[in-house]
């Protein structure tokens, strides 16, 4: 589990945080919140049991040289975080980023509608399809029961998701002060996400490049 650490850093989302506190200020905020991060978690479990299929028929002992290919894997993957990371730190832009209308439009749908648009695009959302992938490898490459491998699975979408139920938990805790609370958060991420989105996957980069 402390292998995963670096994929809970490369997780945390600004623009997930936002998007949560935009919804849970919206009319039928939590309905909407809900909608929007269950669906999330189904997207990404989807592709976790579509990654662990794949890493299981590449185990297969007609498969030669599997290890090898999950390295180069790794090492590709880690230079596409570090060219995203050095291009947020240089545009601003997240590779996630949503069109500009896309708050206006969430806000006129309803919980229902929100659940199959979000989980189409958390299908699509590049950078966790690769800590996905990067996530199922480490289980992979663990050996383990299958027992443990569900386990780990169920860790590893709390991993990708923590940071987005942050807003969801200081809406349910703070009482009174829950939106001036919210307004505080969604001002802190507005000003770093640059810098905190390019530490974090470059930081993974690195430590996918290196082989660490």
């Amino acid at each position: 589990m402390i292998n995963f650490i670096p994929l809970a850093l490369a997780a945390f989302s600004p623009l997930g945080i936002t998007l949560v506190i935009f919804l849970l200020t919206s009319q039928n905020g939590v309905r909407k919140t809900l909608a929007y991060l269950i669906s999330q978690t189904l997207a990404f479990a989807i592709w976790s049991i579509i990654f662990l299929h794949l890493s299981l028929e590449f185990a297969k002992p007609q498969v030669s040289d599997s290890s090898g290919v999950r390295e180069t894997l790794r090492i590709f993957l880690g230079i596409i975080l570090l060219v995203f990371a050095v291009r947020i730190l240089l545009t601003g832009q997240d590779p996630d980023a949503l069109p500009l209308k896309w708050r206006s439009f969430i806000d006129r749908i309803n919980a229902i509608a929100l659940f199959f648009v979000n989980l189409f695009l958390s299908l699509i959302q590049l950078r966790f399809v690769i800590l996905i992938m990067l996530g199922v490898d480490m289980i992979h490459s663990a050996q383990l029961p299958q027992v443990s491998i569900f386990i780990s699975s169920l860790v590893l979408l709390i991993v990708l998701l923590w940071s987005q139920f942050v807003p969801l938990v200081i809406f349910l805790v703070f009482g009174k002060q829950r939106e001036l609370a919210l307004k505080n958060l969604e001002g802190w991420m507005t000003r770093n996400a640059r810098y905190i989105n390019s530490a974090f996957l470059g930081g993974l980069g690195l430590f996918l490049v290196l082989g660490m």
